[in-house]
């Protein structure tokens, strides 16, 4: 299978809730994407904003955050982990 996100192929995909379960999506739609890109997600976009503007794959693959990352991170070949620093805004500060 693939990523829904980035398109490698060969990766551990992760379910993904497009509405994150806290803010009620626990029983909707759900999206297989690798784990890097599970990772960036959260790393970038808040909970809010995933409820509210980044609830699906196509708006997802057109934020700018994730065009880049997907850019990054196809070139590269699939690793469980990378070193990633929330955003600030997904920290609270």
């Amino acid at each position: 299978m693939k990523c829904s996100l980035c398109q490698r192929e060969d990766v551990t995909l992760n379910r993904h809730h497009l509405v994150p379960a806290s803010k009620g999506g626990k029983k909707g739609e759900i999206a297989d994407i690798c784990t890097n890109c599970h990772d960036q997600i959260h790393s970038v976009f808040t909970d809010h904003e995933l409820k509210d503007t980044f609830n699906t794959i196509a708006k997802l693959k057109s934020a700018n955050r994730m065009k880049e990352f997907c850019k990054f991170i196809v070139k590269r070949p699939y690793k469980k982990y990378l070193n990633r620093k929330q955003s600030k805004k997904v920290r609270g500060k």
